[in-house]
């Protein structure tokens, strides 16, 4: 999936959690699904920042670059939404 594909998913899979939230327009809404894709994105990225946990996920340095690299494009994708 790509980064820009990612964004739009994470930010349509948060609206549900968020809409319910007081009677604000979609826009609002929109604003608060993107806030919390960006937090998830700041984990995803923090995760290959920790060097006890990052086996996990980012078993080698170059896994470790393509992960990171991944969801800071995400996160950039995100805020053009």
């Amino acid at each position: 999936m790509t980064p820009s594909e990612k964004s739009k998913q994470l930010v349509r899979r948060f609206m549900p959690y968020v809409y319910g939230i007081g009677n604000m327009g979609n826009g609002i809404h929109k604003h608060n699904a993107k806030q919390c894709a960006l937090i998830l994105c700041d984990e995803m990225i923090e995760h290959c920042e920790y060097k006890n946990h990052d086996y996990v996920l980012c078993e080698t340095l170059a896994n470790k670059y393509k992960f990171a690299s991944y969801w800071q494009a995400v996160k950039t994708e995100i805020e053009k939404l």
